[in-house]
């Protein structure tokens, strides 16, 4: 019965953020948007009914949010993929990869009873924290 009602809950989400990218594309443009941006609207409005939900992985989530921004009509491929091609894209991707490494191996762990062995369990004063 869970896997049923799981399953419901999927369709139901996938089939209203997609009726939300629908609707966006085929509705008059409102608010002073040009129908481009109104499809970028429906799209985001989209992606964030999918984080929301969790229905995917975010990484599903952050995909079909590009393949629909891929298929928005005027939108040139440089605006959609060109933020990818910035230094610091490559920066939090190489943060990203040495911290989960430094969590895996254990040595945050290690380092953090370091300090905390300094310590000898005196407390100590910061300039933030006033004791």
């Amino acid at each position: 019965m869970w896997h049923r009602r799981h399953a419901l809950r999927f369709e139901l989400v996938m089939f209203t953020a997609l009726m939300l990218v629908v609707l966006t594309r085929c509705l008059l443009a409102v608010g002073g948007l040009d129908r481009t941006g109104q499809s970028v609207l429906g799209v985001a409005l989209s992606g964030m009914l999918l984080w929301i939900s969790e229905t995917v992985p975010i990484g599903v989530t952050a995909l079909i949010v590009l393949v629909l921004l891929g298929t928005v009509p005027g939108l040139h491929p440089t605006h959609v993929f060109g933020g990818f091609a910035l230094p610091v894209v490559f920066f939090l991707i190489g943060a990203v990869g040495i911290a989960t490494a430094v969590e895996q191996t254990g040595l945050a762990q290690r380092a953090a009873h370091f300090l905390l062995q300094g310590a000898r369990g005196r407390q100590v004063s910061t300039p933030w924290r006033r004791a």
